[in-house]
């Protein structure tokens, strides 16, 4: 996923600079510049969270508990 996410950004980032650019060459410069980086943002939707969010969520739950997460094991 790291990459998939990088290339996103990438892919982002060029368009960005290509639109703020080319802004005033263009004539449908709007219509480019709202949608390209919307779209490329839409490309990374589909990522799931990695494991270490559901682990912060399970020591959180441990923690209002009132136990050590250091010491206890998430289940």
């Amino acid at each position: 996923m790291p990459v998939y996410f990088v290339a996103c950004a990438i892919l982002c980032g060029l368009a960005y600079l290509f639109a703020s650019t080319e802004f005033a060459a263009l004539n449908n410069a709007v219509g480019f510049s709202g949608s390209s980086p919307l779209g490329c943002v839409l490309l990374a939707l589909p990522q799931a969270p990695g494991n270490e969010v559901w682990r912060f969520q399970a020591d959180g739950v441990i923690q209002r508990a009132g136990f050590n997460p250091y010491q206890v094991a998430a289940e």
